[in-house]
């Protein structure tokens, strides 16, 4: 997973980031980039925090959902 500077936002996820088909994504993570699950084929299910920004096309080609 890369993550902006600050922390607050996720900017990429790959598959290897995943481990049997679930990401839990961290607390201190505000929003998430366009595209960042581009393409995580293994993603099965999510952990989101609270108050969680998306873009539309954040889980493009995320086959498994």
């Amino acid at each position: 997973m890369q993550l902006s500077a600050d922390g607050t936002t996720i900017i990429s996820v790959t598959n290897e980031d995943i481990h049997e088909g679930l990401f839990i994504i961290p607390d201190t993570v505000t929003a998430i980039g366009k595209e960042a699950f581009k393409g995580c084929t293994h993603l099965r299910k999510l952990r989101l925090p609270k108050n969680i920004t998306l873009d539309e096309e954040t889980f493009k080609e995320c086959t498994g959902l």
